[in-house]
């Protein structure tokens, strides 16, 4: 903590709204610890390939903090204080039905986005280590309720957020997000450390997410492919997509051959396998019940 006599000055206009700092730290019970321990000891043990692991992990991660919903997705090449939002590409997702994650990746790609993690996101620039924030960490209530931002995610039903962000070995950043519903309380310091915890201690689970895909394929496709693909590899239809981004099946079906084109591939379950699957090799040698 600097010394009282020693000002710091706000980086942005959100920092100058931060909630309170995590003076002390969340002091866990045993409880929480024995249920920690079990569930990284389920996951490394559970059958099927690493999408089940991960799908496992998050789901359980969000019955235990009492989480509605959560979305895990990858961010490339990014701008702590962009003029737009955080285009990034989405591969796995619970809680939400397809006009919320619509409504989610509208807020996303809103410039307020930007102001409202500017410091965060210039923390984790400066250190490039996992981060884990809870709402309060990240800005205040009234400086988050005045951006659009919220009025989007409020629309959508989703209020209190928690966002953990990690490097991993590729070069991209994970990020794994959180959602209460709207007029729930705030995540606890409590939550925020055992998710750090928990997301910290399954590191391969992360390192293995995009196999062989060096950052600069993804961040090459214009903000409106990158949408298209995140739908693409969230199953969607084309129907699906062309409702979902207000545009016409023929324009869709010209932007999904341009991402094919892009990643040399040939189907939509080509495509979902080259990314969540790359050649299996990422998926760990276990003894999955065969």
């Amino acid at each position: 903590m600097p010394p009282d006599n020693e000002e710091k000055q706000p980086a942005n206009d959100a920092d100058q709204h931060r909630g309170p700092e995590l003076i002390e730290e969340a002091h866990l019970p045993e409880s929480d610890i024995r249920g920690m321990v079990h569930l990284l000891a389920e996951i490394a043990t559970i059958g099927g390939d690493i999408q089940t692991k991960r799908q496992y992990l998050v789901n359980r991660l969000a019955d235990l903090l009492g989480a509605d919903a959560w979305i895990w997705s990858l961010l490339g090449e990014y701008d702590p204080a962009p003029k737009g939002g955080h285009p990034h590409t989405i591969f796995l997702t619970g809680g939400l039905d397809d006009r919320q994650l619509a409504l989610y990746l509208k807020s996303q790609e809103h410039p307020d986005m930007g102001r409202l993690t500017e410091g965060f996101l210039r923390e984790f620039e400066q250190c490039q280590v996992h981060l884990t924030r809870n709402q309060p960490q990240l800005t205040s209530d009234e400086f988050y309720e005045g951006t659009e931002v919220s009025r989007i995610l409020n629309e959508a039903e989703l209020g209190p957020v928690m966002i953990s962000i990690r490097p991993i070995q590729s070069g991209q950043v994970g990020v794994i997000t959180l959602f209460r519903r709207t007029g729930s309380p705030h995540f606890s310091e409590r939550d925020t450390r055992i998710a750090h915890i928990l997301i910290s201690e399954v590191g391969w689970l992360h390192d293995d997410s995009w196999p062989n895909h060096p950052r600069h394929e993804i961040s090459d496709l214009s903000p409106r492919l990158r949408s298209v693909l995140a739908l693409l590899l969230h199953g969607e239809p084309r129907k699906a997509i062309a409702d979902k981004l207000d545009l016409s099946i023929h324009t869709i079906g010209d932007y999904i051959k341009l991402v094919y084109r892009h990643f040399s591939v040939h189907s939509q379950s080509e495509l979902i396998r080259r990314f969540v699957r790359g050649d299996g090799g990422d998926i760990p040698v276990q003894n999955n019940g065969a």
